[in-house]
């Protein structure tokens, strides 16, 4: 066995399946760490929009020298991941998502909260596909509540969380610091859930659904 197959098979995810139905950087953030942490994480993206943070340019060299699948931050954020499309809006297409979460061990969703549910997948279809699914949705402000339907990036949630108004000098208006941190700080908190939630799986053989904004 090579030193890179030990190492892999050392981590603590190991034999642990993630399907990822997100993109930007709150979601795939989030698998990252699950991947570095030895999950065998599957990134599904969708034929009509795949994840824009792969970069979108109609001109020459874009395509043709598969820019795509090369911008930094895309790869970054997408490492150890194995990756898919999906026409959800297609029988085939949800047909081949529901046998991937029927071996699924954990799911991540950062779409906004419509999404899903009009495809017939909401959080509580997911489980009844498989009842021990740790099914992480994380929509910018929860799956509830009269902020539910808003959509969001980590700038907007800065500014809603009043972090703004707490940045800058005393006598400053609210400042942006413009790092969008609800992204990053979503996904770390997003891969800290799903793993409590695969250790109440662990002990009990009960999935469940973590709704966090």
């Amino acid at each position: 066995m090579s030193d890179a197959a030990a190492d892999k098979q050392s981590l603590p995810l190991q034999g642990v399946r993630v399907l990822e139905l997100s993109h930007i950087v709150a979601g795939p953030s989030g698998g990252m760490i699950l991947g570095d942490l030895g999950a065998d994480v599957i990134k599904i993206e969708s034929c009509q929009y795949p994840d824009w943070f792969r970069g979108i340019d109609p001109r020459d060299p874009y395509h043709p020298e598969r820019t795509y699948e090369k911008t930094y931050w895309f790869q970054m954020n997408n490492r150890n991941k194995h990756g898919i499309t999906l026409d959800l809006t297609t029988e085939i297409g949800l047909s081949l998502l529901k046998r991937l979460l029927r071996d699924a061990d954990a799911v991540i969703d950062n779409y906004a909260a419509d999404v899903l549910p009009r495809l017939g997948l909401d959080a509580a279809a997911m489980l009844k596909l498989n009842p021990r699914l740790v099914v992480v949705t994380m929509p910018a402000f929860g799956m509830t509540g009269v902020w539910s339907g808003c959509r969001a990036y980590g700038s907007t949630l800065e500014q809603a969380s009043g972090l703004p108004s707490v940045t800058g000098r005393e006598d400053d208006p609210p400042t942006m610091v413009h790092v969008a941190l609800g992204d990053p700080v979503g996904g770390l908190n997003a891969a800290a859930a799903l793993m409590l939630g695969l250790m109440h799986q662990k002990n009990t053989g009960e999935g469940q659904h973590i709704d966090l904004s």
